[in-house]
């Protein structure tokens, strides 16, 4: 067999390549380690908004339905050490006065979380609202809507 310069040059880019994959595959894990140190990772740095959490949107007219405030970081995730003082507030969307009822319009979070009901006595959308009054630090205030009357929970 006879080698001419086409082989010759098919030879070299072969190893040409073959020397840049190994070149590439003994720096890649250090560029990937050195990226991965670079990457800031999330803190934790506890509550920061008072959410509202209801079994669904809607209520029977004249039962009772348990409500729950949480004091949740920027994950979601519950803030145990929080007991701050928030007001809730109910509005009506769809009468100049609002029929429902909370439990209480002040409640003291307890381990970052506390109960109330609401029980309406006439078929209304209604917006409740959590807001911030005292504790370690403000929390930003939350809505939820709510639907009385409109087939049931």
């Amino acid at each position: 067999m006879r080698i001419n310069s086409m082989h010759i040059r098919k030879a070299q880019r072969l190893f040409s390549v073959a020397l840049l994959v190994a070149i590439v595959l003994a720096v890649a894990p250090n560029v990937v380690s050195k990226v991965q140190e670079q990457v800031p990772t999330p803190e934790n740095t506890g509550a920061t908004r008072l959410v509202i959490f209801h079994e669904g949107y809607n209520i029977e007219v004249g039962r009772s339905s348990p409500l729950s405030i949480r004091a949740v970081d920027n994950t979601g995730e519950i803030d145990a050490s929080r007991d701050d003082l928030v007001d809730l507030n109910l509005t009506s969307l769809s009468y100049m006065k609002t029929a429902a009822k909370l439990s209480t319009t002040t409640v003291k979070l307890e381990n970052g979380t506390a109960q109330v009901s609401v029980i309406g006595t006439t078929t209304e959308l209604v917006r409740i609202t959590v807001n911030w009054k005292n504790g370690r630090s403000e929390l930003k205030s939350s809505m939820f809507t709510l639907h009385i009357g409109v087939g049931g929970e």
